[in-house]
């Protein structure tokens, strides 16, 4: 027999199974790495989802690089939980394309909210 909230856990038992199996990526660490490493960069856009996804992945991205032919010195974003490897370049995508996916419908409710309350403030 169902009890009271068991949809919520079976639901969120889903979504982790999700995130670990098909993108494997460590949910907890995401909001870990970019409450800690999204200021560290001297960019202010790049940090934050550069940490978010060395904090998914658990690798370590930026750190020290070249910039016509002189070193820079940067922090580095994300823990070395593991060595990055070429498969890394996939995980980073399909993690692209599952947020894109999630903020699709997101944004498409804020659109009609705002449509809606621009066509409702004129009258129509």
């Amino acid at each position: 027999v169902a009890r009271m909230g068991d949809h919520r856990r079976n639901a969120i038992g889903f979504q982790h199974v999700h995130q670990k199996c098909i993108l494997h990526i460590r949910a907890q660490a995401v909001g870990q790495v970019l409450r800690r490493d999204r200021l560290a960069h001297t960019s202010p856009n790049s940090a934050h989802t550069e940490a978010a996804c060395a904090g998914a992945l658990g690798i370590q991205l930026a750190g020290p690089n070249y910039y016509g032919g002189v070193l820079v010195e940067k922090p580095t974003l994300g823990e070395t939980c593991r060595a990055v490897e070429p498969a890394d370049i996939r995980r980073a995508n399909r993690l692209l394309y599952a947020t894109s996916l999630l903020a699709l419908p997101v944004c498409a409710g804020l659109g009609a909210l705002v449509w809606t309350l621009v066509r409702a403030a004129a009258g129509l």
